[in-house]
């Protein structure tokens, strides 16, 4: 249990101050920035090649596109899904809650340990 207790308040923190940093320049992360800066906090980075070079698991993540590779990966790990239509969504904005949910799933809690904060709503989500 301390692994996963440490690693999580780590990664929290790790969000925290990483959160007022996005390509943009404004104050959210785009779920792109969140996939690349999971992947690199939870030192996945190696992994990447390999996802990579499998079809994009989304429908709108190009072969080409640099999003695809931690896009599938964290999809492979359960760690982000898409919308519930085959979309990724990379430039949609997230919340505070999408980067804990992720951090509690790679932290290994389930479904129904994390609730209902990492659901995404497909309304919000097609309307961006």
């Amino acid at each position: 249990m301390k692994r996963p207790l440490s690693a999580f308040l780590a990664l929290s923190l790790a969000f925290s101050l990483a959160a007022p940093v996005s390509a943009a320049g404004d104050d959210t992360l785009d779920r792109y920035e969140l996939a690349k800066l999971t992947v690199e906090l939870c030192g996945l980075a190696g992994q990447l090649p390999a996802a990579g070079a499998k079809p994009s698991a989304f429908t709108d993540v190009p072969e080409d596109c640099p999003c695809k590779a931690p896009a599938n990966l964290l999809s492979e790990l359960g760690l982000m899904e898409g919308d519930g239509s085959g979309a990724f969504r990379a430039a949609v904005p997230t919340t505070q809650a999408d980067a804990i949910t992720v951090m509690l799933r790679w932290a290994g809690l389930t479904e129904d340990q994390i609730g209902a904060y990492g659901s995404y709503d497909s309304a919000q989500l097609m309307s961006s």
